[in-house]
């Protein structure tokens, strides 16, 4: 496996807005309140180049929203939904779920001047311990939107909606990184890992993320406990429609976009001799 040069993905924005959704994710009031700056970049992804977010369409893929509900055990914020692509799904253990592609994400976060970091890795030592070497990149600020019952307007972060399962407290504050997956080869040619695994703001880190949680939780139970669970108090109803907003944080304010939405160029390799 291998990072992903900078300029490999954004040659995919040429041809932005032209691919067609995978099976539907109802939008409805999910649209209503697009600032007109707004553009679509991909199926169900939009970008604000002044305001400096990408905006994905998605649904809550869980039941949690009765107090009695079974406990729902998270490993992702945001994931992809089950398709031909992503063969095992986790939408049961996510809190949003999208036909939005991580390679897409990941492109329109190169065209708000963006470099990604690294993934979480996870290595062994010699006395058998697991050592993890922490994501690096950018940090994203990630926020829902949503309209409840009512008609109202809603917006929380991902930790509103994470409680610890013993002591009910809210998962820490803080900001994800754009640690940017990899290119991976199972033999059929090289594909970008977040598509295949669907793994796109991570909450265990597998890795694979598009986004990765600051803080390294180990994807294996019998390394890490899981005790990160769906609230049942402030996630809404089964199958609501979100939209998730991924917000460049102020540090990086003074970093280029690239409104023209053009794809950088290769470098020019060297003859040989």
């Amino acid at each position: 496996m291998r990072l992903i040069p900078t300029g490999v993905l954004a040659l995919s924005i040429a041809g932005a807005g032209t691919g067609q959704p995978q099976s539907e994710v109802p939008s409805g009031p999910a649209e209503a309140s697009t600032p007109p700056a707004t553009r679509t970049l991909f199926p169900h992804l939009r970008i604000n180049t002044q305001e400096r977010w990408l905006e994905i369409d998605g649904i809550v893929p869980i039941t949690v929203d009765d107090p009695d509900a079974p406990t729902v055990y998270l490993e992702q914020v945001v994931c992809g939904r089950e398709s031909p692509e992503i063969a095992a799904g986790k939408e049961h253990e996510s809190l949003v779920a999208t036909n939005a592609k991580g390679s897409h994400i990941h492109a329109g976060l190169l065209l708000l001047g963006l470099e990604p970091g690294r993934p979480v890795r996870w290595t062994t030592d010699e006395d058998g311990s697991i050592k993890a070497h922490e994501p690096e990149g950018p940090p994203i600020r990630v926020e829902f939107i949503w309209t409840d019952a009512d008609g109202i307007e809603r917006t929380a972060t991902p930790q509103d909606w994470i409680r610890h399962e013993s002591t009910g407290e809210r998962f820490p504050d803080g900001c994800w990184v754009f640690a940017g997956s990899l290119f991976v080869d199972f033999g059929a040619g090289e594909v970008y890992d977040a598509d295949r695994s669907g793994t796109l703001v991570g909450l265990a880190s597998f890795g694979t993320e598009v986004l990765s949680w600051n803080t390294p939780i180990h994807h294996e139970a019998g390394i890490n406990l899981p005790v990160w669970t769906a609230n049942n108090d402030t996630v809404p109803e089964f199958k609501t429609p979100v939209k998730v907003r991924l917000y460049v944080v102020d540090q990086q304010a003074d970093r280029p976009t690239n409104d023209d939405a053009q794809p950088p160029a290769e470098p020019e390799q060297e003859s040989p001799g």
